[in-house]
């Protein structure tokens, strides 16, 4: 990790970073940390695997960016 450039990633492309980023989240969920990702939902060790994740953001605002 090169913080005075900047780049926090040792990869430089960007499939590479998306994958050191899963792996991160991966990290930390398996830790015990509860992961709100940008889309509202909860990720933690008790629902990684489950398809459908619950969300944090309440159902009218999901059927009002849907129209």
């Amino acid at each position: 990790m090169n913080l005075e450039s900047g780049n926090i990633f040792q990869s430089e492309n960007i499939i590479d970073k998306a994958e050191e980023q899963l792996r991160a989240i991966n990290i930390l969920i398996h830790q015990g940390y509860t992961i709100i990702d940008l889309e509202g939902f909860i990720l933690n060790k008790w629902n990684i695997k489950i398809k459908k994740k619950p969300m944090l953001s309440p159902k009218r605002y999901n059927n009002r960016n849907t129209e």
